[in-house]
């Protein structure tokens, strides 16, 4: 045989004058009754031989992945045509092909990552950081969807391997925090800390050769080093929380604020932006953005002030709201109380921030009542950091000893407003949050207020403030300060009623939905 397939011909006599294929007694014709024996025979042909090499291909493929080959460990190919099994093997178990592993061999088939012999977990790996961990940060970027980012991530690790090592570090260590008390196994703790390794070399490098003409990419990379860097190789995923507050998990605040700081990158990537002009001079405005909010959440866990001005100030992010047009009672009651209590001109300026807040809040009211004026919700996101920047740059007036009630007044209504947005609007995670330190100092102020006999002029702004100092400190060894506190003045006496408590807590700041459960916990204490 010389391999080529050779062309069978069948002659078949010629009988003209015949009109049907049929005699004239029935029987069939030759010409069909010769075909119907060609292709029965043909049939039963490839039946008998396909056994044969279907077994074959599973054992080369077999073979294969047993000998560890790469570019062999893919599935058998399957022909054409759709396999005939006999009628008593149809009720079986069907004989799966072998199985590949997610991200193994073929994962990269054109062999472009600038980081080779991948183990099947950090092709895992990397897929999750460009298909969930990455693309949230589209909001940052106008026009831009969900592909343009996971594009934009792509042309960076296929020319960087210090990009590749940190995308990978970075997907890994999200996929393990948001496992939420499932165990995570060894290999992923194994694959942070061999690309975090990894990538910190290889960065040092670029620092070091690239000289004060730093890429951009270095500083994208150093911001992820310097969110993800801490995690440790023994991360233990927080326990689940149910039922979370759109305003916790829009754009991951609760999940980012739970990260410790590696603050040796995150310092020398801010050093490296001054020495640039600042946060406008960067190239990439989603990327300067982004910055900005991780600056101010960061900045508001420690109580300082941020490290860079606002790219936009709060009063220009309101001006581009929808005009209101709907009315409530809340609309002409939220923050009345802090009208007349202080004439300081430091005062002056915190009302003008409470005065943002409560647009925040009443924005924030229309679009959980789906009203046609409310603003979306991107727009009351970059609102409330900028509110938080807003009142950390606003300076302290009390220390340790105590001052005259105008000063007393400003820090409670400063710290009140922060408790505040820590309960509702801003709900970083306690853990990592200052909500230890805002209860301690609101604690201090208390008690120069008691001692200022300021509870017989000031009562309804003192109960605002002590209510929301006792939800600070939840969980905390001071709660029971505060439960004593409102004892010990007669407060649940004078006000057996939680909701006569709570509308004297909406003339500040309070909005039901997002605080009377925790007010309502802790007066009933």
């Amino acid at each position: 045989m010389d391999g080529k397939q050779k062309t069978r011909v069948l002659f078949v006599r010629y009988e003209p004058g015949r009109s049907s294929s049929h005699s004239t007694n029935g029987e069939i014709s030759q010409q069909r009754h010769a075909a119907r024996e060609y292709h029965r025979k043909a049939k039963a042909k490839r039946q008998s031989t396909r056994p044969v090499v279907n077994a074959a291909i599973a054992t080369k493929a077999a073979k294969a992945a047993n000998d560890g080959d790469p570019g062999q460990a893919g599935p058998p190919a399957r022909p054409t045509h759709k396999a005939i099994l006999p009628r008593s093997a149809r009720s079986q178990a069907p004989v799966l092909p072998l199985k590949r592993e997610p991200g193994g061999s073929s994962a990269d088939p054109f062999n472009c990552y600038t980081v080779k012999d991948l183990t099947p977990h950090a092709h895992q790996m990397l897929d999750y950081s460009l298909t969930y961990q990455w693309p949230i940060f589209s909001f940052a970027n106008p026009g831009a969807s969900v592909e343009d980012m996971k594009h934009h991530i792509m042309s960076r690790i296929m020319f960087s391997a210090t990009s590749f090592y940190v995308v990978v570090f970075v997907g890994a260590t999200h996929w393990a925090i948001s496992q939420y008390g499932r165990d995570v196994p060894q290999e992923n703790a194994m694959l942070r800390l061999n690309f975090k390794h990894a990538a910190l070399k290889q960065l040092g490098a670029e620092v070091e050769n690239a000289g004060p003409n730093m890429p951009m990419q270095t500083l994208y990379n150093m911001m992820a080093l310097a969110a993800y860097g801490r995690s440790g190789e023994k991360l233990k995923p927080p326990p689940y929380e149910p039922n979370q507050s759109v305003l916790a998990t829009a754009h991951q605040l609760l999940f980012y604020s739970r990260m410790p700081i590696e603050w040796a990158h995150l310092r020398a990537m801010f050093h490296l932006i001054k020495e640039r002009g600042g946060l406008p001079t960067i190239a990439r405005p989603g990327f300067a953005l982004v910055t900005s909010l991780y600056d101010i959440m960061i900045s508001c866990q420690r109580l300082a002030v941020p490290t860079f001005p606002l790219l936009q100030s709060t009063e220009s992010l309101l001006g581009t709201w929808p005009r209101v047009e709907s009315r409530t009672g809340l609309s002409t009651y939220l923050g009345s109380g802090f009208s007349g209590l202080s004439d300081e001109a430091t005062y002056g300026r915190l009302c003008a921030v409470i005065e943002h807040l409560v647009q925040i809040t009443l924005g924030y009211d229309r679009y959980e009542r789906s009203s046609p004026d409310a603003p979306i919700l991107y727009h009351i996101l970059h609102a409330r950091s900028a509110v938080i920047h807003d009142l950390l740059s606003l300076p302290d007036s009390v220390g340790d000893e105590a001052g005259p009630p105008d000063s007393i007044i400003y820090e409670l209504s400063r710290l009140g407003s922060l408790a505040y947005m820590l309960v509702f609007l801003y709900p970083i995670s306690p853990g990592n949050g200052p909500h230890e330190e805002v209860a301690q100092r609101i604690q201090g102020l208390l008690r120069h207020a008691s001692r200022s006999g300021m509870w017989q002029t000031h009562l309804p702004f003192l109960v605002w403030a002590v209510v929301l100092g006792g939800i600070m400190a939840k969980a905390l060894d001071i709660r029971s300060w505060y439960v004593e506190h409102l004892n010990s003045l007669g407060l649940k006496d004078m006000f057996p009623a939680w909701s006569s408590v709570s509308t004297m807590m909406t003339g500040f700041l309070w909005h039901k939905s997002g605080c009377d459960s925790e007010g309502k916990e802790l007066w009933g204490e």
